[in-house]
Order: structure tokens, then C-alpha cells, then sequence
């Protein structure tokens, strides 16, 4: 007979109950839990993320679940793509109220409530890794663009550059920005299609163009993640995902004591947001509670965005000398006092960021 050591032995006993009783789990929820099936016709977003009801046409009937945060949702699209999503993400923008989600099997124990969705859409889920990189980079050289447009014409300015390390994964997404440039009388470049009504949140006109700056959704996340401004500009908030959102702030706008929510919108439609005043704002979604972004509104122009390595240029600065500061979602601000030389580049490496407390 073969003996086995101890430690070994209980190793093996330990893996062949958690099997066992995996194997028992899984065929009692099997029992317990009914499947559904049928075309999809109704779908309805709930007061919470992530919540909501659905009614598919069974053999026996229509038949409405519930939708909790709970629920598991997957979606599988015209590339036979299996996509983690939420019950928002298979809304449709038909006007009837019938979703882009042709079909839905529904796993439930009591029959009322979904503790399984697996939907099917003939459209595509997600972009492609070059289409989203495309988009990315012309946002940004957009954004940018319109930025340098706002700044004073100078003879001989200087550039800076130079770099910032955080504690974390990547140091990009962090602001660098001059923190005053005299009497600050900067004006942003005015967008040319504007909705003529009041309040900071508008509607263009169907078929208007987007115009920079640009806050985005792709791919169920908000492109770029972090979008700094100039104070007074009007952030164009265009719809470029293949599903609905929501966007909203749990933060005033800055400059003002109101809170924006865009309301649902579907895909193509651009809405606009007003920031009148310095500040920061966080964006989020009512349709996926994942999404996460900011909007941070500057006092000049001069200002960028770091790389992921941490690096950054900030150009046609005038001469002289300025405090230098950074600006990020987690971790605390750092600063460092440069001197601008006329048709120089001033090289700067600013101290290590720390998370705030």
C-alpha cells in the first residue's frame, strides 16, 4: 500500500470536497433556476445603475424580470463577440421602445427576478483597439489645438517640458499647468454651433459638427479620462459609443451651484456644458456605473496632460518666471518654480506625487 504524507493527503481530500460541493451548487441552482427564452420587446432602466426590467415574448407569453445590480449580463454581438455589459447597454434608439437586443435567455429562480441575461444584437458591442486609438489621438490633438488658439501672441516665447512620476501604474492623466499668468484674461475659442436656449446644458442641432474641446464615449468609457479647459469654454459632449448613456456630475459646475445630468441620449447626438469658472468636476454614468471621468476647468491656457510615462510640453510660454503645478484624481498636487527664457527650452522634473489623504 501507498502511503501518502499528511500534508499531501489533506491537500487531496480538501480539493475533492470543493469539488463535490461545487458540482452539488451548481446542480441545485440548475434545478432551482428556470430558463427563458424569447425575442426581446421591452426593455426599462431602473432609478438605480445597473437596474431595470425586461420583457421578452415567450411561448407561453410576455414575460417582464427584474433587473437587479446583481444581475449577470452578457451580450453577444454580429462578431460573435461575448460582451460583459449591464441592461443598459442594450437599449435601443428606437422610438417604439422594441431594443436592439433581438433575443434574451433569462435564468431565474422565481421567475420575476433575472439572475442571468445572455442577449443577442446584430450590431457590434465594442470598437476595435486601432478605431478607439484613432479616436483618442484625434481628440486630443484637437483638444489641444483649440487650447493654444486661447493663449497671448508672443515674440520669442519659450517652451517647458519635463517630467512627473506618481506612485501608481502609469503617471498619465496628470495636468501640469502654470498656476497664475498675470491678470488672466483669457478667452476661449468660441464654437460656432451653439444651441440658442439658456442653461448650461444644450442640444446641437442634428448634423451639427463636433467641436473641440470634446469629452467622448467609447467603448463604455469617457474619452479623454481626464479633460482640462479653459475657464468660460463650452465642452461638446458627443455620443461616438454603439450603446446609450447617461451622463451626470455628483459636482457644481464649475463657477456655478448647479449639478448637470444629460439625461439618456442615443448614439450620434452631441449635448453641450457650459463651464463658466475654475474648478473640477467629476463625470460619471447612470446607465454604467463603471464610467469615470473629469473635466477640470484652468484660469490660462497654459496647461497639458502627461503621457503615461509622465512627460509633458507646454508651449509659446512667455518669458519669465512661474510656479508650476500638477493636478490629478488620486494624488496630491506638487509644485516647482521655473524661469522661461525667450526661444528656450526650460526642462523641469517635478517631485514624486503622493496619494491624498
Amino acid at each position: 500500500m501507498i502511503k501518502m504524507p499528511r500534508r499531501l493527503l489533506a491537500m487531496v481530500l480538501v480539493t475533492l470536497c470543493v469539488g463535490v460541493l461545487t458540482s452539488y451548487l451548481d446542480n441545485a441552482y440548475s434545478a432551482k433556476a428556470k430558463k427563458y427564452e424569447g425575442k426581446v420587446k421591452k426593455i426599462e432602466l431602473g432609478d438605480k445603475p445597473k437596474t431595470g426590467k425586461i420583457t421578452i415574448v415567450t411561448e407561453a407569453g410576455d414575460k417582464t424580470f427584474n433587473v437587479t445590480s446583481k444581475t449577470s449580463v452578457r451580450i453577444i454581438d454580429v462578431d460573435d463577440k461575448t460582451t460583459k455589459a449591464d441592461i443598459g447597454s442594450i437599449l435601443s434608439e428606437k422610438k417604439d421602445g422594441a431594443d436592439k437586443a433581438d433575443t434574451a435567455e433569462i435564468e431565474s429562480k422565481d421567475g420575476t427576478t433575472a439572475k442571468k441575461i445572455v442577449a443577442t444584437t446584430t450590431r457590434r458591442m465594442t470598437l476595435t483597439r486601432e478605431e478607439v486609438k484613432r479616436k483618442v489621438e484625434e481628440i486630443l490633438q484637437c483638444n489641444a489645438e483649440t487650447v493654444g488658439k486661447a493663449k497671448a501672441v508672443v515674440e520669442n516665447p519659450g517652451t517647458i517640458t519635463g517630467k512627473v512620476k506618481v506612485f501608481s501604474r502609469h503617471s498619465g492623466d496628470t495636468i501640469i499647468y502654470i498656476e497664475s499668468m498675470g491678470d488672466s484674461n483669457f478667452v476661449p475659442v468660441q464654437k460656432e454651433h451653439i444651441a440658442d436656449t439658456k442653461g448650461l446644458v444644450k442640444k446641437k442641432s442634428p448634423g451639427s459638427p463636433r467641436e473641440c474641446p470634446i469629452m467622448d464615449q467609447l467603448n463604455i468609457t469617457f474619452t479623454p479620462h481626464v479633460l482640462p479647459v479653459l475657464k468660460g469654454s463650452v465642452v461638446d459632449f458627443p455620443n461616438s459609443d454603439t450603446v446609450r448613456h447617461n451622463v451626470f456630475s455628483p459636482d457644481p459646475v464649475p463657477g456655478t451651484k448647479e449639478k448637470i445630468n444629460l439625461g439618456t441620449y442615443k448614439v450620434g447626438t452631441i449635448k453641450t456644458v457650459d463651464v463658466p469658472g475654475v474648478g473640477e468636476m467629476e463625470l460619471l454614468c447612470n446607465v454604467h456605473s463603471e464610467m469615470s471621468g473629469f473635466i477640470v476647468a484652468m484660469d490660462n491656457p497654459y496647461f497639458t496632460v502627461t503621457d503615461r510615462k509622465g512627460s509633458f510640453t507646454i508651449e509659446n510660454v512667455p518669458p519669465g518666471t512661474y510656479i508650476l503645478k500638477t493636478w490629478h484624481e488620486m494624488f496630491a498636487s506638487v509644485s516647482k518654480e521655473v524661469t522661461v527664457s525667450s526661444g528656450k527650452v526650460t526642462d523641469v522634473t517635478l517631485p514624486k506625487m503622493k496619494k491624498k489623504r
